[in-house]
């Protein structure tokens, strides 16, 4: 009796958690949404732990994440948002370097990124047709 194995496409997600894993060694927090437990409903709650880890963690310059909704949305759609914030809160200048950052690597993992360099809003992320 032959075995069928599924076929297994390297994609969004393990897109992401590689580059997750380069900016941790860069100095950011970086979470999955099984990472937040309860705070990983949405983007509000999954800042607000992610800010409270970082009082925690002094050596970490920021943090980067997505939550249950975008994961949904990654696997409906290919694509998801990607949301991150410097430690300095209310620092644009900051702010936008961690954004840089995080960009930076996902484009390093073959992933389409766009986001306008605008510190107050997502990166959306979608794998290269």
């Amino acid at each position: 009796m032959a075995r069928f194995r599924k076929s297994y496409s390297y994609g969004l997600f393990d897109k992401v958690g590689d580059a997750f894993r380069a900016l941790r060694r860069q100095g950011l927090a970086a979470y999955h949404p099984d990472d937040l437990g309860d705070s990983s409903c949405c983007g509000g709650c999954g800042h607000s732990f992610a800010q409270c880890e970082l009082e925690d963690n002094p050596d970490q310059k920021g943090y980067v994440f997505y939550h249950d909704q975008d994961r949904e949305s990654g696997q409906e759609s290919g694509d998801m948002y990607i949301r991150f914030s410097s430690r300095s809160e209310g620092s644009d200048a900051d702010s936008v370097a961690v954004g840089n950052l995080v960009a930076e690597a996902l484009r390093k993992q073959g992933l389409v990124v766009d986001w306008d360099g605008d510190p107050s809003r997502a990166i959306k992320v979608a794998v290269s047709h």
